[in-house]
Formats: C-alpha cells, structure tokens, sequence
C-alpha cells in the first residue's frame, strides 16, 4: 500500500498554531506521488470516496510530493529523533506504519521495511518519533461518554468543526490536536502536563 496523504498540525503547549507573523494561522496537507489509482491494490469506494471529497489522483501521481524527499526533509528539519517533540494521532499505526516503511528504506537500509514484530516496530517508532505519542483513539476509551469516530467525539466534545474538509489529512490533524486538547483538559489534565 502507498500513503496517499498526510496532515500536519503543529502547535505549542497550550494549542496555538503558528501565525508566521501574519493574522493567519497554519496546518500543512501532503499529496504523494507514489499511488498509481491504476495499479496499485485499493479499495474501490475508498478512491471514489476520496474523489467526492477533491483528491485529484492524477493530478497527486504527476505533481504530488515524492515521498522519499518528504521524510528526508522532515529529518533535516528535526521533526524526527527529537525527544521534544509530542506526536498526536487518531488510530495513528496504520500512519506510523507508513512512515517507518519509508523511513527505513532510506536511513536504516532494512529488508523487509517493517519490523517482523510489534516489539521492534514499537522500538523503531520510538527512535524516529520519540517516547510521546498519543492517538486520540485510544485515550477515548478511557473517557466516560466517548467513543467512535473522530467527528463523532469531537461532537460529542462539543467543538465546532464548521472549518473541517471532510476525509482531508490536513483538517483532520487539526481537529485531532483539538480534540486531544479537550480531553486532556476533561479527563487527564494531572497525568499529562
């Protein structure tokens, strides 16, 4: 399987994302180059389902971003092997998975790309990203009255997702960031501070 694509929400602490100066506030949404809708195995109502909601995959095969030169940029630009650095996801190993595939080939030169076992995947995902990594997903399951889908919890969380483009990895990181931050806020605010 091929990423197709990737979101990032970066934000300090307390959840403000960066203005650049500006009035403006960013996210970042990657389209790679690498899936062939063609080719490649997928599922068929995934790809139509994406292509309701925008995704070019013509137009992500011939000028989407390679993602070899995705993770080689993002270890230059000290994302990656930082232990100061706090990792949020929504049912994130599948993204993780992806990420390490890659991110193996081209630094560790491993054969095969994902570990043989949970226990040295996990090890892997720590050295790349480090000892702080929250999925959302999970968490929910400790949280009394949650449960379901990203939407579905931050509805339940009473956020307003009016800005949202649904099944866009850009908008969904950010609404996972605000998500994360209402239920640290709600049910762990002495356990990860």
């Amino acid at each position: 399987m091929h990423l197709i694509q990737v979101g990032l929400t970066f934000s300090d602490y307390h959840g403000n994302l960066p203005t650049f100066g500006t009035s403006h506030r960013f996210i970042w949404e990657f389209n790679f180059c690498e899936f062939d809708v063609t080719c490649h195995p997928h599922a068929p109502h995934s790809v139509a389902l994406l292509q309701r909601q925008g995704m070019d995959f013509h137009k992500n095969r011939n000028l989407g971003v390679n993602i070899v030169q995705f993770v080689e940029l993002m270890m230059i630009s000290g994302l990656l092997c930082n232990s100061h650095i706090r990792w949020i996801t929504f049912h994130g190993a599948y993204n993780f998975a992806y990420m390490i595939k890659v991110l193996n080939h081209r630094f560790l030169h491993m054969q095969p790309l994902l570990p043989p076992n949970l226990g040295d995947f996990l090890q892997l995902v720590k050295f790349f990203f480090g000892q702080e990594i929250y999925d959302v997903k999970h968490l929910v399951r400790f949280c009394p009255n949650l449960h379901g889908g990203l939407d579905r919890v931050s509805e339940s969380l009473g956020l307003d997702n009016s800005a949202r483009k649904s099944h866009h990895a850009g908008s969904y990181s950010l609404v996972t960031l605000h998500v994360f931050n209402e239920i640290k806020k709600l049910y762990f605010h002495t356990r990860m501070t």
